[in-house]
């Protein structure tokens, strides 16, 4: 398993007949990676602002697999959530997830 494959891998896996597999397109692994990615940035936000989370307002650009995990991190720390997003029909997603949310 790789994310990636390179072709050098790749033709080295055909001449070897091992089975290659790369997980960037997987949802269900790049779903997994986004909770430690989120975690990460609520942790950055933690040490660098002077308030807490529970009761701001966090802006989250993008309602991808990683921003929509951050923004239910978020809200279920406390925070108001407000979700931009320039792909259309990701507004219902936040909608449904208890997030404001405006397109671009």
């Amino acid at each position: 398993m790789v994310g990636v494959a390179k072709d050098y891998l790749k033709n080295l896996a055909a001449k070897r007949g091992w089975q290659l597999v790369e997980t960037l397109d997987m949802d269900e692994m790049a779903i997994l990676n986004s909770i430690p990615t989120a975690e990460g940035a609520i942790m950055m936000a933690m040490q660098e602002l002077p308030i807490t989370i529970h009761g701001s307002t966090a802006v989250v650009v993008g309602l991808g697999r990683t921003g929509f995990t951050l923004a239910r991190a978020l809200l279920a720390l406390g925070a108001r959530v407000i979700a931009i997003d320039s792909e259309s029909g990701r507004e219902g997603q936040g909608l449904r997830g208890g997030m404001g949310v405006l397109s671009l």
